[in-house]
């Protein structure tokens, strides 16, 4: 009886040790950060956060952030990028039931001059993407500093209303003194 209980035990250990070996392997995001990626990449903290959209009557539907992609780095020298996936929680008054939705993506560089190249060459878009995103590329954005910001949209309904967007948002986030 000792020697099953005993079998049982070991099993249950290995199970939760295959199980969180497989999660730190997965590069789960919830691990310890080390401080030292964190001031190299991430510069300085968001300006961006939950309260700004909530108060330009936007709810945030999804996060991620995490290193550039290879095509971002190569490109413009993009160190790292913070997406927000925001929905407006008052609909058009043209289309009852119809909620303005954006991503509004967050790029961090190194230096100021990087920032505003990517600025400059907004237009141009990753090698990846869908085709729908690629024939209806829409997109603005503006710089603070070192970080970009890109408001883009999935529909070209949305497109008249994301310049007054982007324009609002532009003014939650304070300008950046140069050094």
């Amino acid at each position: 009886m000792r020697r099953r209980n005993y079998r049982r035990q070991i099993g249950k250990i290995a199970f939760v040790l295959a199980g969180a070996v497989l999660c730190f392997s997965c590069g789960s995001r919830f691990g310890v950060s080390d401080p030292d990626q964190n001031s190299r990449f991430l510069g300085p903290r968001s300006n961006l956060s939950p309260e700004i959209f909530e108060k330009l009557g936007y709810q945030v539907k999804s996060f991620d952030e995490g290193p550039a992609s290879d095509w971002h780095r190569d490109q413009f020298h993009t160190l790292w990028s913070r997406n927000y996936f925001v929905k407006n929680r008052t609909s058009l008054k043209e289309q009852a039931a119809t909620f303005p939705r954006y991503t509004v993506i967050e790029e961090v560089y190194e230096t100021e001059d990087q920032a505003a190249s990517r600025v400059e060459r907004i237009q141009e878009k990753p090698p990846d993407l869908p085709i729908e995103e690629r024939e209806y590329w829409m997109v603005t954005g503006f710089r603070r500093g070192r970080n970009v910001y890109f408001i883009q949209t999935d529909a070209a309904v949305f497109l008249s209303y994301m310049k007054d967007f982007a324009e609002k948002l532009a003014g939650e986030i304070p300008e950046v003194k140069a050094n």
